[in-house]
Parts: C-alpha cells; sequence; structure tokens
C-alpha cells in the first residue's frame, strides 16, 4: 500500500495481484496460458477499476475475483454494491410552550412524530375539491361528484324514502345520482346567506330520501396510507355520527378514548342516515328547513380530514447505536409523542430519512479492507474454463467454499372551478328571498353499521381539513336558480317493489362497528308530524 498526494490530499494506493488471468486472445483455446498481473489502484476509486485495468492490459474479464488462500475466502464481482446509511438528523426535544420547528430541528415534546415529519408537505398536502360530472349524468344538467384531491369521490345518491315505522328496513337501491351545481357560478341569483358559505346545491323534493356514497379512485396509490379520510357529516350542525353539535369539542381527533364522530372512507362504502343506535341508522329524508335559536346552517356540512403520509421518517433515541442492518424494533412509533415515550425536555432523537440505506458501488479499499495490506492477492475465477479440461485443475485446484454476502436491505370551503352548467346565466330578475331551503330529518329505520375506525387516531392530519357545505332547495327554486328542470319525484315504495328493485341485506358486523352515540333526542319525520 502506497500513499500519493493528489488535488484533495493524500490517497491510499494498492498494489493488487491478481492470479489465474487468462488473456483475451486464449479466452476460448483448451489450453489458455494462465498468468498473473499487479495493478496500482487508488483505495477510494471503485472496485470495478480493477476490471477496467485488466481489460485495459489485455485480459479476459473475470466473472469473480477471490481473495488468496491465507484469509477466509471472500468473492467479489465487477458490479457488487453494498449498502450504507443515508445521512441522519438529530432533532430536540423542547417544551410544551415552544413551537415545533422543522428548519430549526425540534419538537415539541406533545408533537406526533408523524406530524412533524409532515410538516415540509404542508403545502403540497391541501385537499382540493372539485365537482365533476360522470359519464352517466348528462352535461346539461349540472355535475354529480365531489372529488377530494382527485382521489376520494363523493356522491349523494336519489333512493326510496322506507316506512317510518319504528320496524327495522333493509337498505333500498339508489335511484341515480342528484344533480350538483357550484354556488360560485350561481352567486348573483342565491341569497347572501348561501354565497358567503359557498360550497354546493342541490334539489331535493320534500320528504325526499338519499344516501351518501363514498369511492376512491382506480389504480395505484404511492402511498395507501393517504388513500384513507376521516369524514364528519353534520345535519344542521349535528353530527351524524356521534349526535354531538359541531360547535362542542372534540373538535379534534386526538384521543384514542374520545368518541367517533366520522365515518372513514371509503372504507365506510355508504351512509344512509343518522346514527341511532349500534348498527341502525334513521334514513335521511328532506323537510322544510326551519331556522330556530343559534342554528344558522340547514342541508349538510361534511368535514373532510386526510391522514398523515406516514413512513416519512424513523425515529430512535440518540443515545442507541447506528448499525446496519437498522435494528426496527427500537424504532419509535411515529404516532406517538416524546412525552408518551417518556423522553424528557432536552433530550435528543435521532431520525433516519426514508429509505435509511442506500446501495453504493463498492470501492477499492473495501475488498481489500481484510487482506494483509503488503500481499493483496486474488484469484481470478472464469466460470467458462470449469468444464473444458482438467488441465485447469491439475495447475491449482482449490477445495474452498464461496460465501457471497448479500445485504438484504376546518375552515370554509374556497369556491373551486368545477365545470360550467352550459347556461348563459343573465342578469337575476327573481327575489333571492322566495327561495326555499331544505334540511335533513331522520327517517324511518335502516339496518346500517358505522364501521369502526381501527387505525391510530393520531394519523388524521387537522390542520389540513376542509368543510364542504352543501345547500339543498326545493326543487322550484333550484330550477329559477339553474334554468335546468329538475327530476321528477321518486317512485313509491308499491313502484319500486313492482319493478323488482333491490333492497340490500347487509351482513352485520358486531365486531367492527361503532358502538357509540347520542341520539336520545332526535325526532324522526313521523314523530315531528305528531307534534
Amino acid at each position: 500500500m502506497e500513499f500519493q498526494d493528489n488535488d484533495s490530499g493524500y490517497s491510499a494506493y494498492y498494489n493488487i495481484t491478481i492470479d489465474d488471468l487468462m488473456r483475451l486472445n486464449d479466452s476460448h483455446s483448451e489450453h489458455p496460458e494462465i498468468v498473473s498481473a499487479t495493478l496500482q489502484v487508488a483505495g477510494s476509486a471503485p472496485a470495478s477499476e480493477i476490471w477496467v485495468k485488466l481489460r485495459e492490459l489485455g485480459f479476459s474479464s473475470p466473472s469473480t475475483i477471490i481473495s488468496g488462500p491465507f484469509q477466509k475466502t471472500r468473492a467479489h464481482r465487477e458490479n457488487d454494491v453494498q449498502e450504507i446509511l443515508n445521512p441522519t438528523t438529530e432533532v430536540d426535544v423542547v417544551a410544551a410552550d415552544v413551537p415545533s420547528n422543522y428548519d430549526e430541528k425540534r419538537i415539541n415534546i406533545n408533537d406526533s412524530f408523524v406530524s412533524f415529519a409532515n410538516i415540509p408537505y404542508e403545502g403540497q398536502s391541501a385537499l382540493s375539491v372539485e365537482l365533476k360530472s360522470s359519464d352517466s349524468n348528462p352535461g346539461d344538467s349540472g355535475a354529480d361528484t365531489v372529488v377530494i384531491s382527485n382521489n376520494l369521490k363523493i356522491t349523494f345518491q336519489r333512493t326510496l324514502r322506507m316506512p317510518d315505522d319504528n320496524r327495522l328496513h333493509q337498505l333500498p337501491a339508489s335511484l341515480g345520482q342528484f344533480s350538483l351545481f357550484n354556488v360560485e357560478e350561481y352567486s348573483e341569483r342565491l341569497p347572501p346567506s348561501i354565497v358567503e358559505k359557498a360550497g354546493l346545491f342541490f334539489a331535493m323534493w320534500q320528504r325526499e330520501a338519499m344516501w351518501l356514497n363514498f369511492s376512491a379512485r382506480k389504480g395505484k396509490s404511492s402511498n395507501k396510507s393517504t388513500d384513507k379520510y376521516a369524514l364528519r357529516i353534520y345535519v344542521g350542525q349535528i353530527n351524524a355520527v356521534s349526535g354531538m353539535p359541531r360547535n362542542k369539542k372534540p373538535s379534534i381527533i386526538s384521543d384514542q378514548k374520545s368518541k367517533q364522530d366520522y365515518v372513514v372512507a371509503p372504507l365506510q362504502k355508504w351512509i344512509d342516515g343518522i346514527c341511532v343506535a349500534p348498527g341502525i341508522v334513521r334514513q335521511f329524508v328532506a323537510m322544510p328547513w326551519q331556522k330556530s335559536g343559534e342554528e344558522k346552517f340547514g342541508g349538510l356540512q361534511i368535514e373532510v380530514i386526510p391522514r398523515y403520509t406516514s413512513g416519512l421518517k424513523i425515529w430512535f433515541r440518540a443515545s442507541n447505536p447506528q448499525f446496519i442492518p437498522i435494528n426496527f424494533h427500537k424504532s419509535l412509533d411515529e404516532y406517538t409523542t416524546p412525552a408518551f415515550n417518556n423522553l424528557k425536555v432536552g433530550e435528543k432523537l435521532r431520525v433516519h430519512p426514508t429509505p435509511p440505506t442506500k446501495k453504493v458501488p463498492k470501492r477499492v479499499s473495501d475488498i481489500v479492507a481484510d487482506l494483509p495490506p503488503l500481499e493483496v492477492h486474488f484469484r481470478a475465477i472464469y466460470p467458462e474454463r470449469e468444464s473444458r479440461s482438467e488441465y485447469i485443475e491439475s495447475h491449482r485446484k482449490s477445495t474452498r467454499t464461496f460465501e457471497a454476502k448479500v445485504h438484504s436491505c376546518s375552515e370554509p370551503l374556497e369556491p373551486y372551478g368545477g365545470p360550467s352548467s352550459g347556461h348563459q346565466l343573465q342578469t337575476a330578475n327573481i327575489q333571492t328571498t322566495d327561495l326555499k331551503a331544505m334540511g335533513l330529518a331522520a327517517g324511518g329505520k335502516l339496518i346500517q353499521d358505522i364501521v369502526k375506525d381501527s387505525g391510530p387516531v393520531q394519523c388524521w392530519n387537522m390542520k389540513q381539513r376542509r368543510i364542504i357545505n352543501i345547500h339543498i332547495l326545493d326543487p322550484k327554486s333550484c330550477e329559477q336558480v339553474t334554468h335546468v328542470v329538475p327530476q321528477p319525484p321518486p317512485m313509491d315504495t308499491k313502484a319500486y317493489t313492482d319493478a323488482g328493485l333491490p333492497f340490500y341485506v347487509m351482513q352485520e358486523d358486531v365486531v367492527n362497528r361503532l358502538q357509540e352515540g347520542d341520539f336520545e333526542d332526535v325526532k324522526s319525520v313521523a314523530a315531528m308530524d305528531q307534534q
């Protein structure tokens, strides 16, 4: 081994002798000449430089070179790689009154690791909301699908109103999708109370029923965890899952002990009504909206909460040693906090990127590291000559075994640009005060489970949540605003059964359904009619 001066300092150079080489013009000979060659190669050079120099000297490239008889045998190939750690970062744990700062590498003792890792992507992960038309919807009757971040699709399905007779009924089928309209496009024809809230609107006949359908886009996602959304559905500001008013806690999803007040879509494929008991909902039914007290919202409000992108970082206590392979069993759960892991203010965390390692070409110094520095010897291996004759074996017989080392490695919705309805709207001449708004009431009882969220509640990114305001007008008012003739009233029960349309029998899932809710004061349409 020698040291030579170069532009960047001193580099180690190795004199490497390789035995059992064949010259290029002898590679197909029955009795090739077996020779040795000594090369001088920089230790910082890629190991493939050895093969490059051999070819330059007129030798046939060996498939493998192995260390000499004085050391444990190791095989090396021209394109061998090794696994090394990617650079890590140290993050300081700070007190509860000090905010987390990604650039300054500090995390609040009560912030989850996953929320800290998502800070650089907050702008990129903002939810987008669009109105789009499906293939089944006529182009001149408005859109019919709400699309969240080009992924989650929400549709509002017309359906048969089931009897409000206190008996349990199976789920009726869809009778088509409601046409949806962008509030912004019709702002001159809508009252200020609707325009201020933005969102979308559609028409429902009085006592007409509906259900919400959730589906995700087809195709593979780069991150499966982000394909799920928590949806809080409010009917006149009352949560349809928990029965709690929107202006009361829990306003954030962070406590495992708090009641689940949301559905997980598209795991929950649809919701037909207001949950009144485990496995039972009361059907969504349109009724005239009677504003009273502090109630300021009719129709529906849907709060959409995305998941954090998971797996961005891998977290360890800084005191834990780092080596390959990484012991992931000692990593900290990204959905927990420093406080949960009994870390104290002032302690440090070691943060690995994802992936934590990378593969790079081996250097000359890597393959000679275990060999005597003054006698670096390798033997060339040519698989094609092993079957030619016993000439090579008689030249040098070896009984070594070869060991190949493999490395395993919540705010109001901003106006969104949905497709135009195709109408050239002229100056409005209607009295917007004459518009009749509708709300949703509780109808007949249906058998339907609200699927329990089995994941960690800390996975939901509350900072990126969005509110979609959905206004419901009676058909006459909606036609006045849009100049689009509304769909006729849906069929009744007799026409539905005469047409042979199905009812969906849902298999109950007691283990995975939500058991909580506070709906003792929910009154059905029939109960309100009796008052």
